[in-house]
């Protein structure tokens, strides 16, 4: 039975739903160009209609009666219409006037350009009996231009009954000009909008993209992160056989800490930026380079077997171990990598970077090196992955506990208190942090225990304070903690409900740095008394009796 694999999560917004938003955009605005043409076109014909009842009011009106039209037009009212529509052909206002009774269809008038019109045809007659002006493109039949024709119902004596029509020939080109010149406009603003569209479109894409990019890859590296690592290592893992299996490598830097506090964090970011570039430099198209948090890297190589993990393992060791000039100080660290493989390892990402975790730190373990995972070390492992299970029941009934290991400055005076996590199991006794959370450390149960270890240590720094110790605690976490964007409010939450000061938790990723056995809480005050130690609160320094 064939493994069905998830395909990766796409970028909020594909090319392809990008194309659709621009396509609406196109369509409804060349929509709004249509309505918006045909409005522009029927109040340009509104205008060419109430321009021809102007001129039944002025010229029709003027020389026009009732009997003209039912018996024969007066021969001077006859020449009065000729010398008005004259006028305005002269001025190019009208091409011609024509006017029928509707009752017989007689032609009542023509201008002496139009004399051979003939009667009233049966489009005219409908057009009349609709009682209101309309305008229609039409051609001029004796000079077959291209004109506007305006047809009038004409009511002679106001009785309310249309008594003729008359149809008023005016040219085109005043109305096509005014047409093209707002179609221009029109075109010209949906132009812009459209414009406007796609660069909004353009640049929420962009932003997208941008956002994306962030989601999988470390600010500081450039590297990839650790949900480009579940991204892309899910579906390959999935895929992973035995003649095409694939490694993970699991890196931490050795002596990356003391670096990082002597020189200062800034000195600390260069060297991690400039391990970043050698990894990369060293997987090329080969493998994808992933930053956990903290000194701790990934590199996930597919198609991979074992001696060719361990070669490419070897030469990033070689490369991280090359002295890093930083503010004119030559600076080296050393590498412990851990080698795991799919399918012979495990066939899940979590297990997979159990088995490379657990190989890592027993290369720490001999002071730095490349080590391949071994199955049979998986009866000499405190807590698997089978356990997580228990784990998690643990954390939910409140069967984990924090003890606490005094540091001391340089004088031996206690200036802080390390905070390590402990879990009573039944099968394996009381585990220190070290031995569980590295089953954990890559699933979602880490930002629970994070966030259980946080409000623990400060609850019991709060009952202490109160005591009169006011002690700040180096609260000792995982490395893939470091990387966990939620990390900053879990601090904030943890502090403010205990009334803390935000330095009074201090989170450490590496190893412990402590000695000695680790106290629980209750027995804490009891210790400081039992060494004659006591705490002045004005400058919270411990000083002896």
């Amino acid at each position: 039975m064939t493994t069905r694999r998830t395909s990766e999560p796409r970028a909020l917004t594909s090319w392809r739903v990008l194309l659709v938003v621009v396509a609406a955009v196109v369509a409804t605005v060349l929509a709004g160009i249509v309505a918006l043409q045909q409005e522009i076109k029927s109040r340009t014909l509104d205008s060419a209609v109430n321009g021809v009842v102007i001129l039944s009011s002025l010229v029709i009106d003027r020389s026009l009666t009732l009997n003209d039209i039912t018996e024969n037009l007066h021969p001077d009212n006859h020449a009065r219409l000729d010398a008005d529509v004259v006028l305005l052909q002269q001025r190019g206002q009208v091409l011609g006037l024509m006017m029928w009774s509707l009752a017989d269809g007689r032609l009542v008038y023509a201008d002496p350009d139009h004399q051979g019109v003939g009667g009233l045809s049966a489009s005219r007659r409908a057009a009349g009996r609709e009682n209101r002006p309309t305008a229609v493109p039409a051609v001029d039949e004796r000079t077959a231009q291209q004109v506007l024709e305006v047809n009038y119902p004409y009511d002679a004596n106001g009785d309310g009954r249309v008594d003729a029509l008359a149809v008023a020939l005016l040219p085109r080109q005043g109305v096509d000009r005014s047409i093209e010149q707002s179609t221009r406009m029109l075109y010209a603003g949906a132009a812009f909008v459209f414009l406007v569209a796609l660069g909004g479109v353009l640049q929420v894409r962009r932003r997208q993209i941008a956002q994306d990019h962030a989601a999988v890859h470390d600010w500081l590296t450039g590297l990839g992160n650790r949900e480009r690592l579940r991204r892309t290592g899910t579906p390959a893992i999935e895929s992973a056989s035995a003649t095409r299996p694939l490694a993970l490598l699991l890196l931490d830097l050795n002596g990356f800490k003391g670096i990082n506090d002597s020189l200062g964090h800034q000195a600390g970011d260069q060297l991690l930026i400039e391990v970043a570039n050698r990894l990369r430099e060293v997987c090329g198209k080969d493998g994808t380079p992933i930053r956990l948090g903290g000194d701790e890297f990934a590199v996930l190589l597919p198609k991979a077997g074992v001696e060719p993990a361990m070669t490419i393992g070897r030469s990033m060791r070689a490369a991280v171990r090359r002295p890093v000039l930083i503010d004119e100080v030559a600076v080296a660290v050393d590498a412990s990598i851990g080698v795991a493989h799919a399918p012979a390892d495990g066939t899940d990402l979590s297990i997979l970077l159990h088995c490379a975790d657990v190989a890592m730190y027993r290369a720490k373990k001999a002071g730095g090196g490349v080590l391949a995972y071994d199955p049979a070390w998986a009866n000499e492992d405190a807590a698997t992955p089978s356990d997580l299970p228990d784990l998690r029941r643990a954390l939910a009934e409140d069967r984990l506990e924090l003890r606490y290991r005094p540091l001391r400055d340089e004088a031996g005076r206690i200036d802080m208190l390390e905070a390590v996590p402990y879990w009573r199991y039944f099968r394996h006794g009381l585990q220190p942090a070290t031995d569980f959370l590295a089953a954990a450390r890559y699933t979602p149960m880490m930002r629970s225990l994070t966030s259980w270890v946080l409000h623990t240590a400060a609850t019991d720094c709060a009952v202490w304070r109160a005591a009169g110790y006011p002690l700040d605690l180096l609260v000792h976490l995982p490395a893939p903690a470091a990387g966990d964007p939620e990390l900053p409010g879990l601090l904030d939450e943890a502090t403010r409900a205990t009334g803390l000061p935000a330095s009074a938790l201090r989170p450490d990723f590496g190893a412990s740095p402590g000695t000695g056995a680790a106290l629980p809480a209750p027995e804490v005050p009891a210790r400081l008394a039992a060494d004659d130690l006591t705490i002045r609160p004005d400058n919270r320094e411990v000083v002896p009796l």
